[in-house]
């Protein structure tokens, strides 16, 4: 079961000194619970509470956070593997770069199974975010197409006081889709992240319940004239996916300590990275008739697609 690979590798680290806190969100299946509750009675490290109803991934998130009291934190999905060095050597990293906030590690990505799966190297795009220079750092951030993975460093090791004081509950309510981007960019405001260069860690693909968060439904309709057809109901639901997230970064850098200089970079950086999603909304869902001119038009790495 994910829950008792996670705990495994979580209790197996070689930092020994850290706190595991399980919030069970009233999970109808009663071995979550009695995994939970084995591990709280072989390990005084390990912490377990059980929410009287189901409230909710984000409440989930934001309660094991509200719990913490180390100086830093990390949160885990209980589908993932941590290699025993991940805590120390991340944590060394930080330590060692005077401006790094957090930290993460190169990483493989795997199915449910533990088998790897083929998939871009991750690296590259992770030191795109490691910059000192906050503009740089966040515009990286902005720029960087997601079908690369960068939000798997929601996932980093992290200064707990940094992230107590990000605007958790006003991001998921104002984002609800894709919040965990908004979130990482609230904390990349504060600082530079570090890369451990090593595979530390596997992130699951996949999987059942990844399945279940990504099923896509939208009425496709469409709207025919006599030059082209608009497939209206894509275009609508990629624009409600994703629209929220992207204009929600200008609240995020106007509230910032950022210079006034780095914002109005920021800003000019947002509205790219806007203006190109309305242009691949067009390209994506519109089909001009007799020769599509479109098809030629369209950017592979789209949010649109």
């Amino acid at each position: 079961m994910g829950l008792m690979n996670s705990l495994e590798c979580l209790t197996k680290q070689s930092h020994f000194n850290i706190e595991i806190i399980i919030s069970d969100n009233c999970s109808p299946i009663d071995e979550v619970e009695e995994i939970a509750k084995k591990y709280v009675e072989s390990d005084s490290r390990v912490k377990y509470f059980r929410q009287p109803e189901n409230m909710g991934a984000a409440f989930n998130f934001s309660f094991v956070l509200q719990q913490a009291s180390g100086d830093y934190f990390m949160w885990a999905a209980d589908d993932d593997w941590w290699e025993p060095e991940f805590i120390e050597k991340i944590i060394a990293a930080i330590q060692q770069s005077p401006k790094a906030i957090a930290g993460f590690c190169n990483y493989s990505v795997v199915n449910e199974e533990n088998i790897r799966q083929k998939f871009n190297d991750p690296l590259p795009y992770l030191h795109e975010l490691t910059h000192s220079n906050d503009f740089k750092r966040l515009s990286s951030f902005i720029n960087q197409y997601e079908g690369y993975g960068k939000s798997n460093i929601f996932y980093s090791i992290i200064e707990t006081n940094i992230l107590k004081n990000i605007p958790f509950d006003l991001t998921i309510e104002k984002v609800p889709l894709g919040g965990d981007l908004s979130l990482i960019y609230s904390w990349l405001r504060s600082g530079q992240i570090v890369v451990v260069d090593q595979v530390l860690r596997r992130t699951t693909i996949g999987n059942v319940k990844q399945n279940a968060q990504f099923i896509t439904e939208y009425d496709d309709k469409r709207w025919k004239t006599i030059l082209f057809t608009i497939y209206t109901g894509k275009w609508t639901f990629y624009w409600k996916t994703w629209k929220d997230n992207l204009f929600f970064y200008f609240y995020l850098t106007s509230t910032s300590q950022l210079s006034a200089i780095t914002k109005t970079l920021l800003y000019f950086t947002i509205s790219k990275k806007i203006m190109f999603f309305c242009y691949d909304l067009v390209c994506y869902n519109i089909v001009t008739r007799g020769f599509d001119l479109f098809q030629y038009l369209k950017r592979k790495e789209s949010l649109a697609q």
